[in-house]
């Protein structure tokens, strides 16, 4: 969230205070600048896919890059850095070739990234979804066309989610 929101981890009680009511580990989220923190830094808009890799890439290094030049439009909001952290959602490691590919569209040097990578299936990335509660909330605005600078604080919660990589998308919330 390029240091602009909160996120904490979280226990969820599902079926509310009755016999047999589960608690969940999850998350919970929050920012007083959602289009920023969530837009133009969590969302996983931009394909990293150089010759023989692919990955979508978040984080704030996005707001360097603005490749998604029609977001970063619309959001009107530009980052100046000499390093850069990018958090990519794969499985297989960049290589020397794929950091010198992102570092000359962000404009910094090779040896000024940092690269965070998680299958989709890990731990670590089922957590990383499950924090987006607010990004995806905010992609689906903009996508109906709703200007999501409009949003001046968000919150959500959301239970954390682990089953293999389709799953950690938009089936969550079955057991």
């Amino acid at each position: 969230m390029g240091g602009l929101g909160h996120v904490a981890l979280t226990s969820l009680t599902i079926g509310g205070p009755t016999p047999g009511a589960e608690a969940w580990p999850g998350v919970q989220v929050w920012t007083d600048q959602p289009a920023r923190s969530c837009m133009a830094s969590q969302y996983a808009g931009w394909a990293i896919n150089p010759p023989g890799f692919f990955a979508m890439g978040s984080g704030p290094l996005r707001a360097k890059a603005r490749v998604e030049t029609e977001l970063f439009g619309k959001l009107g909001y530009a980052e100046q850095a000499r390093r850069g952290v990018l958090v990519l959602e794969g499985r297989t490691l960049p290589t020397d070739d794929v950091a010198k590919w992102v570092a000359g569209k962000a404009g910094v040097a090779v040896d000024a990234l940092i690269f965070a990578i998680a299958p989709t299936a890990s731990l670590s990335a089922g957590i990383q979804i499950a924090a987006r509660v607010l990004e995806t909330g905010l992609h689906k605005m903009d996508t109906i066309g709703f200007d999501v600078k409009r949003v001046v604080s968000a919150f959500g919660v959301c239970r954390r989610v682990h089953r293999g990589d389709l799953r950690g998308f938009g089936d969550s919330f079955d057991k």
